[in-house]
């Protein structure tokens, strides 16, 4: 609601997982055992101020130009990420799996709590830090189309040509070795949503690849953009540059710190150059 306020006829409508207490929604016990207060505006309606109900359940919060309050939820898959100098557990978690570097991912049944679990571990001296395992996505708000003074033949480089000159790059590489045989491999890893390993252009032009999503081997993408974006690079680079597709992305391009996180281990482990 832009008005400042999160309603609804009960605590549990608004704020799952937070206990009601004082009779009829009189307040809410938060994580840390205070309590918010709120005001009653008929019999069956209640108003929690929302910049308090945020803070309780760990959302995140800005307001768009027009006034209205938009809520995130940095929570949303349910899991966090702790790094310790021991061993970070949790008998509340479902799953939760021991990785490098002293870091634990912790799996919950609840946003609500996996938020109660970080606020527990931050507070912990052996705890460098607690964090959720949020969420990233490609979508992006779609720009104006080319005008016809920029247009290029089919055949012709795509547009990120213009704006990194790969064209005159190439004219130096092709100067310098003579010919794509004697120029040295440079992999390239692209941590997206995958690539269409049968298109045409990528032919030649692939090396290895994982799918963090299904946790295989196959990186074919099933969004879009990361196809879109090692297009781009193919397109503009000799053959002897190479694509290490990794899909650490779903089906509607969102992507969570922890697959973006393998992805890049991934690629040092395939000594990607870039």
């Amino acid at each position: 609601s832009h008005l400042g306020y999160a309603i609804g006829s009960s605590a549990d409508e608004v704020a799952p997982g937070i206990v009601a207490i004082d009779g009829y929604e009189r307040a809410l016990t938060l994580p840390d055992g205070s309590q918010v207060s709120m005001d009653s505006i008929d019999g069956d309606t209640v108003l929690y101020s929302a910049s308090q109900l945020i803070e309780a359940i760990g959302c995140q919060s800005h307001v768009e130009d027009d006034g209205t309050l938009c809520i995130t939820n940095p929570f949303q898959t349910n899991r966090i990420i702790v790094k310790t100098n021991g061993r970070a557990a949790d008998s509340n978690a479902v799953a939760q799996v021991v990785g490098p570097d002293g870091l634990t991912v912790l799996q919950y049944n609840t946003s609500f709590e996996a938020y109660k679990a970080c606020v527990a571990f931050s507070k912990q001296s052996d705890v460098e830090y607690a964090e959720p395992d949020s969420l990233s996505t490609v979508a992006a708000e779609e720009s104006e189309s080319e005008n016809e003074d920029s247009w290029k033949p089919a055949d012709a480089l795509s547009w990120g040509n213009a704006v990194v000159g790969s064209e005159d790059m190439q004219i130096d590489l092709f100067n310098k070795y003579g010919d794509v045989s004697a120029m040295p491999v440079v992999k390239v890893a692209v941590i997206d949503t995958g690539v269409n390993t049968s298109h045409e252009i990528f032919a030649g032009r692939l090396d290895g690849g994982y799918d963090f999503q299904n946790n295989d081997d196959d990186p074919t993408d099933d969004q879009g953009h990361g196809t879109h974006c090692s297009g781009i690079v193919v397109n503009n680079t000799p053959d002897n540059v190479k694509i290490i597709p990794i899909k650490s992305g779903d089906s509607e391009g969102y992507l969570s710190d922890t697959a973006i996180y393998s992805g890049i281990e991934y690629a040092i482990d395939q000594k990607a150059d870039v």
